[in-house]
């Protein structure tokens, strides 16, 4: 089996598929012991992936172009998207089927 460590910045609703998938056993099913670790900072995250306490990390590109900007030879890199859309959401204490947006001027 494989180990990969993963780095989080948080815990968060758009990462719900991900840790599903992990509860049910789909990455062992691949070969993979997915190790999914909430970093302590968005500076440990970058800083764990230079010097080797995680493998992989989701989170925005920002702290990778610091790095890329402070150091042009830096090998972070972002290479694909997991969440398509903005990750906030609105929560209402009680269903509101007719609620809009519109509604809260």
């Amino acid at each position: 089996m494989e180990r990969i460590v993963l780095y989080e910045n948080m815990r968060a609703l758009p990462y719900i598929p991900f840790y599903l998938a992990q509860a049910q056993g789909v990455f062992s099913a691949e070969g993979l012991d997915l190790d999914i670790k909430l970093s302590p900072s968005p500076e440990e995250t970058a800083q764990g992936l230079l010097e080797g306490r995680a493998d992989i990390a989701w989170g925005g590109p920002m702290r990778v172009m610091m790095h890329h900007d402070a150091d042009p030879e830096c090998p972070l890199l972002c290479f694909c998207q997991v969440v398509a859309r903005d990750p906030f959401l609105l929560v209402g204490r009680e269903p509101n089927s007719t609620f809009r947006f519109s509604d809260l001027e």
